[in-house]
């Protein structure tokens, strides 16, 4: 990989990191995950579609936070290439 594709990823990962670890994020991601626990979780009995609409948002709010982390994780093994390039460089 080139390394101003790995550079690329190296800066997506540290704000995707920043964004993760944010009380702003954290909280706002809390209180979304609280609100569809609760319209699942206080719903009908014959409220299957509701139960199943909160069930996919709370998935999709995880997949949001696993592609986020994926990003990070994705730097952390672009970093590693770079500094391998600069020890090879050096």
């Amino acid at each position: 990989m080139d390394e101003g594709k790995l550079l690329q990823e190296s800066a997506l990962a540290a704000q995707a990191e920043s964004l993760l670890r944010s009380v702003l994020f954290q909280s706002a991601v809390a209180a979304v995950k609280d609100e569809y626990t609760k319209a699942w979780q206080n719903s009908r009995s014959d409220d299957t579609a509701g139960r199943e609409h909160a069930f996919h948002r709370l998935r999709a709010l995880d997949e949001v936070i696993g592609k986020l982390d994926q990003y990070v994780q994705t730097g952390a093994l672009a970093k590693k290439q770079l500094d391998s390039f600069a020890r090879l460089n050096s």
